[in-house]
């Protein structure tokens, strides 16, 4: 936490943090990606009550998020036109 300049009133446990997340969460990282590897991602997301993992296929990596080939889009955009961003629970 201290690399992103956070100091969490849970004394640096990264569990607990997660842990007390109440919205509704989507981890969705980009294969491939080494900056923020799925199955890192995944970990953390176990730690979050409620939330759901999907990962963007991408040969891209972390340059996904630019949405370089229409598969990142198609990918993301299914999600988001299947209302998983903003139904409610």
């Amino acid at each position: 936490m201290a690399t992103w300049g956070c100091q969490p009133s849970t004394g640096g446990d990264l569990a607990a943090a997660l842990g007390r997340i109440k919205a509704k969460t989507y981890v969705v990282p980009f294969s491939r990606d080494m900056l923020f590897p799925p199955a890192d991602c995944e970990a953390e997301q176990k730690l979050i009550p409620n939330s759901e993992f999907r990962v963007v296929d991408s040969l891209w990596a972390h340059f996904a998020m630019f949405c370089m080939t229409h598969s990142e889009r198609d990918q993301i955009d299914a999600w988001v036109l299947s209302g998983m961003w903003w139904k409610m629970p």
